[in-house]
């Protein structure tokens, strides 16, 4: 059994953070032939499953960058990973230090992600949080000490900023062998964000899990950023949209169509297309 997974943001979904209807209608037509597909993601599923709603997806969900993997239709955690307690107030220390206020994500003992947050300081945490702030998303709250949450599932910290103000805190994080560093400039607001993970939480790790779980033999991924690398190294295929970044496209079995063109839905259409979609 073939499984493929893509990643979301730049390389399935497009500059309009949406699933356009051409890249619905190709997958849903294949996974209704039973081809195996699924995402791999940063975003938590409170955030994806809006943009996901429209596809008829079957398989556990990766998510934030391979910290969790949820089953949506048994509603199941199948497999967690979360930053211990004196971790993540090493973290918060490191950020505060530095003079950045992090942002936290949390499981709380309901089970719902909550992101944990001071105020908006910037245009890169307003471009991610300020319309989610404004709608009264029940997600988003608002805190004064993020030292009271220590004792929650806590799934990462992350920090959004200037490159320079962001990267002396991510020179000395990565120094932390408990701990993975996703650090790069996000696609929509051109700001750098810095994620703060579990050392088990790569998508490479969930990737593999997720194969041998599922009983697959081959692994092809779609990606474009530097957090699709351990991904990308873990596939027998590794297919890199137009638009991703260059240490990516190095990596990739072919180079396709952008995201904006949807590439990885047209590979799959011609892949399959003998089959009469």
């Amino acid at each position: 059994m073939r499984l493929y997974i893509s990643d979301l943001d730049g390389t399935l979904a497009n500059s309009e953070k949406a699933i356009s209807s051409r890249s619905q209608q190709v997958l849903n037509e294949l996974i209704d032939q039973d081809i195996q597909f699924t995402i791999a993601t940063a975003r938590s599923y409170a955030s994806l499953k809006d943009i996901i709603e429209p596809l008829k997806l079957k398989l556990p969900l990766i998510l934030f960058n391979g910290a969790l993997i949820y089953d949506p239709i048994k509603n199941k955690t199948i497999l967690s990973n979360f930053l211990s307690r004196e971790t993540a107030k090493e973290i918060i220390q490191s950020y505060e230090a530095h003079g950045v206020t992090p942002i936290v994500y949390i499981i709380n003992g309901d089970g719902e992600d909550k992101v944990l947050y001071k105020g908006v300081f910037n245009k890169g945490e307003d471009d991610y949080m300020g319309d989610r702030i404004k709608n009264h998303d029940d997600r988003f709250i608002q805190v004064d000490n993020f030292y009271d949450y220590l004792d929650e599932q806590i799934v990462s910290i992350n920090g959004i900023n200037t490159n320079l103000t962001l990267a002396p805190v991510y020179e000395k994080l990565k120094q932390n062998k408990e701990i993975i560093c996703h650090y790069a400039e996000d696609i929509y607001s051109k700001y750098y964000w810095l994620e703060i993970l579990d050392k088990n939480c790569t998508k490479g790790q969930a990737v593999k899990y997720l194969k041998e779980y599922l009983n697959a033999s081959t692994l092809v991924c779609f990606g474009d950023q530097l957090n699709d690398r351990t991904m990308f190294e873990c596939a027998c295929e590794r297919y890199a949209v137009a638009n991703a970044h260059s240490d990516i496209k190095s990596l990739a079995t072919d180079i396709l169509l952008s995201n904006n063109e949807d590439g990885v839905a047209e590979f799959l259409y011609e892949r399959y297309r003998k089959v009469n979609l």
